[in-house]
């Protein structure tokens, strides 16, 4: 069975599976040349949303199924709604992949489940990755004098599509909820600093990413040249695999060193003092002040991050020298003060998983969350904080918590896999529907709710990252 939708763009004709109407492959924008930002999209005869649209030219094998063939024009949406659907909340998820990969049509993250409650309607975005989407190259000028931040450029641009359109679909645009976790969190947490960012959502829930890991304008420019420099051609004429081989030669692998005080990596690119800039402020800065006061945060962690990182480059955790590690931790700070105090604490504790894993969970992870709920709650506005607990004896690593952000459990989860997963999955549908996931905000201590069965205290792991860490600041 069909559906169709008149939307700004043209008519488009969906699919109606169980109770829930599916849209699929929506252009909100097109990128009509590379390195050129979003430009309107629209088409006269009914467009057939039955199928994904393209996902964002990346490196292959992807982390996970991409669901769909590669293509530089790629900036489409998927929309699940109840049928009948009238004034429902919106979610509008924006995938991870470390700003490299990714898409929305993978099935980890379909919102057929959600929607099929009844009672949220929701979409999932494309924004361009590697360097056709995070490079900076606009000090060049020319064909390349808009490369910046065009990735959170195209977020952006699809979320001011959602606003205007998805009371077609049956959702309430006044109550539009961001929903990211890894890239995807960090860059809608960017938008906290961007007041053209801030006007697209109500609500941000942000896992695995938070107010940091923004780029310097410098830095960034500078990594854009060496890419330039490695590709050895014209970055506008050279096939995309040729222009992410060179982004990959000159870019760290690391973790640590990738989210560093000042990161050698792609990333949202503080661009507030450029002429076509996107953000007008460290959104840290602009949470302090108050600019995000109308806005309810949720920052989510896993308790075991770099679980997920040690499981698949052992060498870089296990068997390090204690000196080695301060060094580590040194430079991923740039030396703002001497890490060997708390190199020793993270050594001494009983905590499972190596020193450099658990530094390496709350320097990324755990640190700008709690910095950032609670620079919100200072500023007259609400917080919450979350962890992801470890289930059925197994750690709580990165994007654990993903399956569950959607209704599912993964194939291999257990019985507290699938407590874990319902209790993150009522939150997420509280939290839309609310602003309030289930539990007490952040006030003047980063009061957090541990998700899943585990009796962990993430309070006291977020009282104790604030205070061991309060001698470095985050970029």
């Amino acid at each position: 069975m069909r559906n169709r939708i008149d939307t700004e763009g043209g008519p488009v004709l969906g699919v109606i599976e169980a109770d829930v109407q599916r849209f699929s492959g929506m252009p909100f924008a097109r990128v009509a040349r590379r390195f050129a930002p979003p430009s309107p999209a629209a088409w006269d005869d009914p467009f057939d949303a039955s199928v994904w649209g393209p996902a964002p030219w990346q490196p292959l094998p992807a982390y996970e199924e991409l669901g769909a063939e590669l293509a530089e024009d790629c900036l489409n949406a998927n929309i699940w709604a109840p049928m009948g659907a009238e004034d429902l909340p919106v979610i509008v998820w924006v995938y991870g992949g470390g700003w490299e990969q990714g898409s929305n049509a993978s099935p980890s993250a379909a919102g057929d489940i959600l929607a099929g409650t009844g009672r949220v309607v929701v979409v999932s975005l494309n924004y361009r990755v590697t360097a056709l989407g995070w490079g900076q190259f606009a000090h060049h000028g020319g064909g390349l004098g808009a490369a910046t931040n065009l990735g959170l450029q195209d977020i952006v641009v699809g979320l001011e599509w959602v606003h205007r359109n998805i009371a077609r679909f049956g959702g309430d645009p006044a109550r539009v909820t961001v929903l990211g976790e890894s890239a995807g969190g960090f860059s809608l947490s960017a938008l906290l600093g961007s007041r053209r960012g801030r006007r697209t959502f109500r609500r941000l829930a942000a896992f695995s990413g938070a107010a940091s890991r923004i780029v310097p304008l410098s830095a960034a420019a500078r990594l854009g040249d060496d890419i330039i420099e490695a590709l050895g051609h014209d970055p506008l004429t050279c096939t995309p695999e040729s222009l992410i081989e060179a982004q990959r030669r000159v870019t760290p692998t690391d973790i640590g060193i990738r989210n560093g005080a000042t990161p050698r990596s792609l990333g949202v690119v503080d661009d507030s003092r450029s002429e076509c800039g996107m953000l007008d402020a460290h959104p840290l800065t602009a949470i302090t002040a108050g600019a995000t006061r109308d806005i309810d945060l949720w920052f989510g962690s896993t308790r075991d991050e770099a679980a997920l990182f040690a499981l698949h480059a052992p060498d870089a955790y296990v068997g390090i020298t204690r000196t080695q590690l301060i060094d580590q931790v040194r430079s991923w700070t740039d030396g703002q003060a001497d890490p060997t105090r708390l190199v020793n604490g993270y050594e001494r504790s009983d905590e499972d998983g190596s020193p450099r894993e658990r530094l390496i969970t709350d320097w990324v992870y755990r640190l700008p969350a709690a910095r950032g709920a609670m620079a919100q709650a200072a500023s007259g506005g609400r917080a919450f904080l979350s962890v992801v607990g470890r289930a059925d004896g197994e750690p709580a690593g990165h994007a654990v918590d993903v399956p569950a952000l959607f209704g599912r459990v993964p194939d291999d989860g257990g019985p507290e896999a699938r407590l874990r997963q319902a209790e993150v999955t009522a939150a997420v549908l509280r939290f839309a529907e609310t602003g309030d996931p289930g539990w007490d905000a952040v006030d003047t201590s980063p009061l957090s709710q541990t998700l899943g069965p585990d009796p962990w205290d993430s309070t006291a792991s977020h009282e104790r990252v604030l205070s061991d860490w309060h001698e470095f600041s985050r970029p």
